[in-house]
């Protein structure tokens, strides 16, 4: 889910193209209300957040798998025994070689305490 950058005549990023999903997400808070209202609107949604680095790294198409995994602190040995799948499946899934079936990827969801698709992968 990586956006599309358009740059502007300084080499800079001027715009970015989002997937209409997103946007249809987003819309609500667009418009009219200042950075302190999206803040405050924001902190009060239910959920975990995430920090930067984690959120840019997705942006950026790395795989959701591993950047939480990661984020967790866990080795992929540790996440595969824990999903009760092998550490090379894993490997597999994360490098984008496999797809994981759905069952594999809720046990991975479960263990790394995210949603299903935080880590499943996205058809467009």
């Amino acid at each position: 889910m990586k956006p599309q950058i358009i740059t502007g005549k300084n080499g800079k990023p001027a715009f970015a193209v989002i997937p209409w999903a997103v946007w249809e997400q987003v819309q609500p808070f667009a418009g009219s209300m200042s950075d302190e209202a999206l803040y405050d609107a924001a902190k009060k949604r239910p959920g975990e957040r995430f920090p930067s680095e984690v959120v840019n790294a997705l942006l950026d198409g790395a795989s959701p798998l591993k950047v939480l995994r990661q984020y967790r602190k866990m080795t992929q040995a540790e996440l595969a025994g824990a999903a009760g799948i092998a550490k090379l499946y894993l490997s597999q899934i994360e490098t984008g070689r496999r797809n994981g079936s759905v069952e594999t990827l809720r046990s991975l969801a479960r263990v790394l305490m995210v949603d299903l698709d935080m880590i499943a992968p996205v058809k467009a």
